[in-house]
């Protein structure tokens, strides 16, 4: 936005900013907008990068600390598998919710389902929460935080080390990856489906190039449904041009030849 933002669209903007925000005073939020010249997208990932930055209030580390050793496994001294899974269900998160995975993201772990203190409280901290009852109220925001492409991008990312068995394997498992791909770009892509049953006959792990750039295809796909413009000779990971070339012999987009 420029300077010349209208005083009704800079209402618009600062309601649609709170909306999305969490206990943020309208004050603040102004002088966070006038930072960014009104542009809202900006804003908001701006504020999403560090929510605290804005917060009218401060937490406890030694009740988030508290919060930790409920969950903990004691011989461990972190949150494994069946901690993590009592967590979800007591923020009342169905199995196939995605919130979950958002909220270690937020944490920064690095491992799937594994919690340490430091990440907990970073999760904790970052989302200016010191109660499960407090970090239930926020899911929304959470949820709403992905919409965000930019924000969307690096939570995919992030998800292919910490998905990962351990750090010395370099690819997902096939079944895994798929089994992410069906929580993550549901309604976001286009051939999911298709994509899916192509990879029945694949055998290897997943790359992380393929990984990642599956969701610039996502875009492509958005941009150009039929893939007419899809150039072979571009740097696409191998398994993507398999699966382009596999959707022409099925007739699911018109074949090469129709689209010179």
């Amino acid at each position: 936005m420029s300077s010349r933002t209208s005083s009704r669209q800079k209402q618009v903007i600062l309601k649609n900013f709170l909306a999305v925000t969490d206990n943020v005073s309208e004050s603040a939020a102004t002088k966070f907008l006038q930072k960014y010249r009104w542009d809202l997208e900006t804003a908001m990932n701006q504020y999403f990068e560090n929510p605290q930055q804005l917060s009218k209030s401060k937490v406890s580390v030694s009740t988030i600390s508290k919060i930790f050793e409920h969950y903990k496994d004691s011989t461990t001294q972190t949150i494994t598998e069946d901690g993590f899974d009592k967590f979800v269900e007591d923020l009342a998160i169905q199995d196939d919710d995605i919130v979950q995975f958002v909220f270690a993201w937020e944490c920064s772990c690095k491992k799937i389902s594994v919690f340490t203190l430091e990440e907990f409280q970073q999760g904790f901290m970052r989302l200016q929460c010191d109660s499960v009852k407090n970090l239930k109220a926020k899911l929304p925001l959470l949820r709403k935080k992905i919409e965000q492409p930019k924000v969307f991008k690096e939570f995919y990312n992030w998800f292919f080390v910490y998905a990962k068995a351990s750090e010395e394997k370099k690819g997902l498992s096939k079944d895994l990856a798929i089994a992410l791909w069906e929580m993550l770009l549901v309604g976001k892509f286009k051939y999911l489906a298709e994509w899916i049953t192509f990879l029945e006959s694949h055998t290897r792990d997943i790359s992380k190039d393929t990984w990642q750039q599956l969701l610039d295809f996502v875009s492509t796909v958005d941009e150009d449904p039929l893939l007419e413009k899809y150039d072979l000779t571009a740097a696409w990971p191998v398994l993507i041009d398999e699966f382009v070339d596999w959707m022409r012999e099925k007739e699911i987009i018109p074949p090469l030849a129709d689209t010179m």
